[in-house]
């Protein structure tokens, strides 16, 4: 265990300070201004975030949101990870403790008054960087979250479904027995 000093406590805030300074730049807010001159908060949803870009703007710079989203939280960990391994002998707390501040950064970002995005891609991007593995049992989670969510509304499909046969058979055609009824008409 190290012992918490004054230059160890000074280096943590140093490293809290750039994180966080790298999580303020949002890639949605800096994408928009670049090619289009505008702010992505005044339009849609008002977040600045890269699936209110994509439904405002569309795809065309839409990785580049991506990319400048990823790289802060590049930056974010590698500078925790040297920093605190250079110093203080702990690399993996480094990563996880820079990780935290530029997610704050980028949800309240100090640059643009405090008004960032939700964070979903910055972590993402963390916990790819920081633990492949959480980042896959997530995406599987998410998956079969969304294929029970499938499976309930058919089953409630199938709830709202008639009683009787002849109701199903007039209600449930194939598309192939309406044309075979628009032909013999």
């Amino acid at each position: 265990m190290h012992e918490l000093t004054f230059a160890s406590t000074a280096l943590m805030i140093c490293v809290a300070a750039g994180a966080y300074l790298a999580g303020c730049c949002n890639g949605a807010i800096i994408t928009s201004f670049l090619f289009y001159r505008d702010d992505i908060r005044r339009h849609g949803s008002h977040n600045a975030g890269l699936t209110n870009f994509y439904r405002v703007y569309g795809k065309k710079f839409a990785i580049c949101v991506i990319l400048v989203d990823m790289l802060k939280a590049f930056v974010a960990v590698k500078l925790g990870s040297a920093v605190f391994d250079a110093y203080l002998g702990l690399r993996l707390e480094g990563e996880y403790f820079s990780a935290l501040f530029c997610v704050i950064g980028h949800i309240f970002p100090a640059f643009y008054s405090f008004k960032g995005g939700k964070g979903i891609l910055c972590s993402g991007t963390l916990l790819l960087l920081l633990d492949w593995r959480i980042a896959a049992s997530q995406s599987c989670g998410r998956w079969s979250h969304r294929q029970r969510n499938r499976a309930a509304d058919g089953a409630l499909q199938r709830a709202d479904e008639p009683a009787s046969a002849s109701d199903a058979l007039t209600l449930h055609r194939r598309p192939d027995d309406d044309d075979a009824l628009v032909a013999g008409q």
